[in-house]
């Protein structure tokens, strides 16, 4: 989601009164302290190449990425931090507790959309490094794909070991037509132990 959207939301939902300004504030200046800064930099310094809509995909054009971006992407992005620093306000001044709701909430909106290949959100940070790995995109060209190779399109969540570490996932993946999960619609919900490649984009030879 983009700045801009995450700043409407965050006034649609928790701007009231005269506090609409703070709302807007909570709810977009995760990326503005982050990218916002980032592109700012590279301007002045002549180094911006930068061009189409300020997307999770374009904003790769920002690479080489420095470390203090990082810093900031997991301080502004974590429950922890944010639930902190409004407990810690909301002991002086009650009255900005719910405008400031906008900033885990732009979290909340964060996660399914952010990948493990691209500023995977942690929002628990620093207390723990887990992540959501988030959904991509999908066209219709990708359906009709799948189809053509045997497969079909299923929602998936998933969690596995990596490294040490505990990877959960929810996202669209082809499935084999002859699997059990292939052939689960609607409501109904199935559990099943598979090997990860089970889950992996086919290739076309």
């Amino acid at each position: 989601m983009d700045t801009l959207s995450h700043a409407l939301w965050g006034n649609g939902l928790f701007g009231y009164k005269k506090y609409w300004k703070v709302a807007i504030f909570f709810g977009a200046f995760q990326d503005l302290i982050s990218f916002g800064v980032l592109f700012f930099v590279k301007f002045f310094s002549g180094s911006l190449k930068y061009g189409g809509p300020p997307t999770l995909e374009s904003l790769k054009q920002l690479e080489p990425f420095p470390e203090w971006l990082f810093f900031m992407d997991n301080l502004s992005h974590s429950f922890v931090i944010a639930f902190m620093i409004i407990g810690i306000v909301s002991i002086f001044r009650r009255e900005l507790f719910w405008p400031m709701l906008a900033w885990p909430f732009h979290i909340v909106l964060d996660i399914p959309f952010h990948t493990k290949d691209f500023f995977p959100i942690q929002f628990l940070w620093p207390v723990s490094d887990i992540f959501f790995d988030g959904i991509k995109h999908i066209e219709p060209i990708d359906m009709e794909y799948g189809k053509e190779l045997g497969y079909v399109i299923k929602p998936i969540s998933i969690g596995f070991n990596e490294e040490e570490k505990l990877l959960l996932g929810s996202f669209p993946a082809f499935i084999q037509q002859d699997e059990i999960i292939a052939n689960v619609n609607f409501e109904t919900n199935v559990i099943e132990a598979v090997s990860y490649t089970h889950l992996t984009l086919p290739t076309k030879a």
